[in-house]
């Protein structure tokens, strides 16, 4: 009997706010880090657990490679003992490419690659006739098959013989042993005297005349034609037409050769599986009339095109100007009401006019600027490519079946469809294919054990959400079916339906079971009850938290006098903050089909908090994020919207989608710019005494000009080293050791601080210390609102998670003191928080509501939902499942009626039942 594994022991972890924890975590277990926002959760489990680790791993390489742990900063940690080789899957989506798609992030397109080079049924892309390759021997069989009676003849065609000379042609084949050929249909002996002096058209050499009892020599008869042409027989019977064999695939009847179908055949990223039109990405860029014309209701005289509103583009209005009058071309009609000839002329212009195309042909030239790329980039839009319509692949590659199925086409499955799809292959494929197979659906069950069966291959893979992101990164790990593993995951629930936490609840216990440590940073109190051991860090964020509040069992945790330990104790959703609005009017989108939704009508009330639930695929993004928003945005200029009919009025006067996309991918931008209190901030060091006797201006207080920033490292107070097998790090600068100002500039001091200090505070000790500045306050008082005390003032925006970028945009609309009658799209802004926050966060959107705007959001936490005014519920399923409205009312009404899971569930939120 093996010895009990020693737990992963933690001493003196004091990382970032960590106060020194002292842990012993058990190894293949379930472990479970909570607390509130900004309680240091992420700080143990992936600067210190994980981040450890990696330090590790480094050292056990060869010396040149240990040199970049000279400039990599370890953990704060006194010791950390029994630590195993550790995979941090975040939440974060890493994708940048657009070559990179769900099929290659996986590897489960590879294995398709695999299986359509091995069992492929090759077509011609012309005529669409299958072609193959035939040794001798198979010739030789198919031939008898054919003709079971009589007599063969074996031929090649004498203009395939490259060789043989146009005169003394018959002499030369006589001398080598040859004595017939077909002229036509007569079949003469070469020393006959009617022999034409020259090789008559569509003549053949007679190799030889063989009976179908001879299967050995009519096979040496087929393999000498092949050595003697470039692989291509003809076999004739007595009766009937001739049969064409070739040792290469070939469509004898469009006369070309079709390539053997090899992995790389299909493979959008090389040149030989791409396609030639748009290199493998499935789009081309296109002039797209929305951008150059944004406003159609303007004339040309007004500005209708704006790339010619500039003034290095001025000449290309004023010869606009001149010259449409003369060709009929109104300058005083809107350009929407214009008729379809006056816009072909000012798009393709017509001399002496030159159109938009000519201008944008000018600018093409002179690419080599900067500037100039940059300025086209904002007038194109990407369009599926006309050669393969968006499948990137060549055409050969687009002639190979599968189950009468191309490689694209299976690509466009949805992974459970596709899943039954390749159910059904098994039996028309050999012992090499039928590997590769298995392979696949083991793959295929495990994604869709993880709540990804709306998926499709083919699907970009930086569309994914950082939770769906972080899932197919899980499904790729639990593939490799390791053993002695530490996995550290941020929030694996993200972006999960209730009903899908319990199964992935289940996947990554049987991780466990199988050997391996999983410490996953989590808030979803279903996930926390499911886990084999629990943490809770707090009480606070920030300076407030770090502190170890309970560990053990996960059942303790509900008896412990913690914020999750109050959370899980709790029976029922959070109360309500205010009854159910009256809508002020709807804005109604009929037809809506995008994606899988199935043609339904969304009616969206005005001037009301609305949640649009169901599960993962269900089709929320679609009818949100991708039709909601561009018909909103459009305010019904542009008519129809993916065959959407809008009605409804008033339109809101503006659409703020705000996501979780980063506010900056560099460490230069930080919360306290976002907001817009950088400048007060830097107002009053340059009003200090000090500062004027040394000549301080604001600039110098800013890293973002040359002044008083360290020009080493431009500010950021980080460099950036590329790693080869990681994500690049960001060092501290060895010039200003990360304080990112020059030392004149940190000697000038607010209340005892430098402008350093200032950016090393967090939010809540930032609105102490400035509780005066007005300018600096009420961003700062937001933000703490918004449950983001805990951030530091200057911390980088590329280090910050999804759901605190999203928190950050919200608190930015709560300051615009213009933001009255706006449509803002939230995609769910539960993400990163504790449920003590959730009821923090409901307040703040119901105060843009209150203000006069309307907030839609696409949602799965129960809190937040129980909140709303309106809901409506997408489903029942995913993918080719859902796409339909459920149900739509007030929360109550649709927990009374339970016609989805969201209703069920939510029924039993509201009841007072764990879900």
């Amino acid at each position: 009997m093996s010895p009990p594994t020693r737990p992963l022991r933690i001493r003196g972890a004091r990382q970032n706010n960590l106060a020194g924890l002292d842990l012993d975590l058990p190894h293949d277990r379930v472990v479970v880090v909570t607390g509130v926002s900004g309680s240091g959760k992420s700080s143990l489990a992936f600067d210190t657990i994980f981040a450890e680790g990696q330090w590790r791993y480094l050292e056990s390489l060869p010396s040149y490679a240990r040199l970049l742990l000279e400039k990599m900063p370890r953990p704060r940690v006194d010791s950390l003992e029994n630590i195993r080789p550790a995979v941090a899957l975040a939440q974060h989506n890493a994708a940048r490419s657009a070559r990179s798609t769900v099929g290659t992030a996986t590897e489960l397109y590879d294995l398709f690659r695999l299986l359509f080079a091995t069992a492929g049924t090759v077509h011609c892309p012309a005529c669409g006739r299958p072609g193959q390759a035939w040794s001798p021997d198979a010739a030789a069989r198919e031939a008898r098959g054919r003709c079971p009676e009589g007599r063969l003849d074996v031929e090649v065609p004498l203009g395939r013989l490259d060789w043989l000379p146009s005169e003394g042609w018959a002499r030369d084949l006589q001398a080598r042993g040859f004595s017939r050929v077909r002229l036509g249909d007569a079949l003469l002996r070469l020393d006959e005297p009617g022999i034409p002096e020259t090789p008559p058209e569509g003549a053949a050499l007679v190799l030889d005349r063989v009976r179908t009892t001879s299967p050995e020599r009519l096979a040496r008869a087929v393999d000498e034609g092949y050595r003697l042409t470039d692989g291509i027989v003809r076999v004739r019977p007595e009766a009937g037409d001739p049969l064409v064999f070739g040792a290469r695939r070939r469509c004898h009847a469009c006369d070309r050769d079709l390539p053997e179908p090899r992995p790389v055949l299909f493979s959008f990223n090389h040149a030989l599986g791409a396609c030639p039109a748009c290199t493998g990405f499935g789009a081309v860029l296109e002039w797209d009339e929305a951008k150059v014309v944004p406003k159609p209701r303007k004339t040309l005289a007004e500005g209708a095109i704006a790339p010619w509103e500039g003034p290095s583009s001025h000449w290309w209005k004023e010869q606009l100007v001149g010259e449409a009058p003369a060709l009929g071309i109104p300058l005083d009609v809107p350009w929407s009401e214009l008729d379809a000839e006056a816009r072909r002329k000012v798009w393709e212009g017509q001399a002496p006019l030159e159109g938009v195309k000519d201008f944008f042909h000018y600018l093409e030239g002179k690419r080599y600027k900067m500037h100039v790329r940059v300025f086209l980039a904002r007038y194109r839009v990407p369009r599926p490519c006309p050669a393969c319509r968006g499948a990137r692949l060549r055409p050969e590659a687009l002639a190979v079946t599968v189950g009468g199925s191309t490689i694209s086409e299976a690509a466009a499955l949805d992974l459970r469809t596709l899943a039954r799809w390749a159910a059904g292959l098994s039996a028309e494929l050999g012992d090499r294919a039928r590997e590769i197979l298995w392979r696949i659906e083991d793959k295929l069950a495990t994604l869709l054990r993880l709540g990804l069966h709306y998926l499709t291959m083919d699907r970009p893979a930086r569309s994914l959400s950082g939770g769906e992101a972080q899932r197919a990164a899980l499904a790729l790990q639990l593939q490799h079916r390791l053993a002695g593993t530490l996995y550290v995951l941020d929030e694996p629930t993200v972006g999960l339906h209730p009903q899908d936490v319990e199964v992935l609840g289940r996947v990554l216990g049987e991780l466990a079971e199988r050997g391996n440590t999983v410490i996953a940073v989590e808030h979803d109190l279903s996930f926390v009850r499911r886990a084999d051991h629990a943490i809770e860090l707090g009480p606070g964020g920030g300076s407030r938290g770090g502190r170890l509040l309970y560990e053990g069992p996960p059942g303790g945790l509900a008896g412990a006098p913690t914020p999750t330990g109050r959370h899980l104790a709790r029976r029922g959703a959070l109360p309500r903050l205010r009854p159910p609005r009256t809508a002020r009017g709807h804005l109604v989108l009929q037809g809506c089909r995008l994606h899988n939704l199935r043609g339904i009508d969304g009616a969206f009330p005005l001037g009301v908090l609305t949640c649009v639930t169901g599960v993962s695929g269900s089709g929320k993004s679609s009818l949100v994020t991708e039709t909601l928003v561009a018909a909103a945005g459009s305010r019904g200029l542009r008519g129809d919207v993916e065959g959407v009919t809008v009605q409804g009025a008033p339109f809101p006067r503006a659409v703020r989608e705000v996501d979780q996309s980063p506010m900056g991918r560099t460490p230069r931008s930080i919360p306290l710019t976002y907001v817009g209190a950088f400048t007060a901030v830097r107002d009053a060091f340059a009003a200090l005494p000090a500062s004027r006797r040394l000549g301080l201006t604001p600039g110098h207080f800013s890293f973002n000009v040359a002044g008083g920033r360290c020009e080493r490292c431009k500010g950021t107070g980080f460099e950036q080293l590329e790693m080869l097998f990681f994500e690049d790090l960001y060092i501290p600068c060895e010039g200003c050791g990360g304080r990112r100002f020059r030392p004149e500039v940190l000697a000038a001091r607010y209340r005892g601080r430098s402008i350093q200090d200032v950016l090393n505070l967090t939010v809540e000790e930032g609105l102490e210390l400035f509780a005066e500045v007005g300018a600096v306050a009420r961003p700062l008082g937001v933000l703490t609102e918004m449950g983001l005390g805990y951030l530091v003032l200057g911390q980088p925006a590329n280090t910050l998670s999804g759901g605190e970028a999203q928190r950050l945009k919200v608190a930015a609309e709560l300051l615009d003191r213009r933001a009255r009658d706006l449509l803002y799209v939230l995609d769910e802004p539960t993400t990163g928080l504790h449920a003590e926050d959730v009821e923090r966060l409901a307040a703040v959107l119901h105060r843009l509501v209150d203000a006069g705007n309307t907030v839609v959001v696409v949602e799965h936490n129960l809190d937040l939902i129980a909140q709303a005014d309106w809901v409506l519920d997408l489903g029942p399923g995913g993918g080719e499942e859902g796409g339909t409205l459920v149900d739509a009312g007030t929360p109550e009404e649709i927990a009374a009626r339970a016609l989805g899971p969201t209703g069920r569930y939510l029924g039993r939120w509201l009841g007072g039942r764990e879900t």
